[in-house]
């Protein structure tokens, strides 16, 4: 299934990258890779991560403290946030979801 950003989840992931990068062109690479994979199975088997809150779903990154917030709408599924997990972990809880989402690529 098609992969939509909200362009404040778009704004969370450039962020995480960011200061990865900061850190090591490696370590922002790996984040890159990793965030990838799990991008990879929302979009293909969306219903194996739980829901948090009401109808938004998260799935973890294993090695990165990060996870992908997202909502299955009926022709994609709608990134929500690339949430860290422990700072502000709950900011997006309060994201508006626009009543009508262009498509966009990933």
């Amino acid at each position: 299934m098609k992969l939509i950003f909200l362009p404040e989840a778009r704004q969370d992931q450039r962020d995480a990258v960011t200061w990865y990068r900061n850190e090591s062109l490696e370590l922002a690479q790996r984040f890159l890779r990793e965030r990838t994979t799990v991008l990879e199975r929302i979009a293909k088997t969306p219903q194996q991560f739980p829901f948090v809150v009401k109808d938004r779903q998260r799935a973890l990154l294993s090695v990165f403290p990060y996870s992908i917030i997202f909502l299955q709408m009926p022709a994609f599924i709608l990134i929500v946030a690339v949430a860290h997990s422990s700072r502000h972990p709950n900011y997006w809880h309060d994201r508006p979801i626009p009543g009508r989402v262009l498509p966009d690529t990933q």
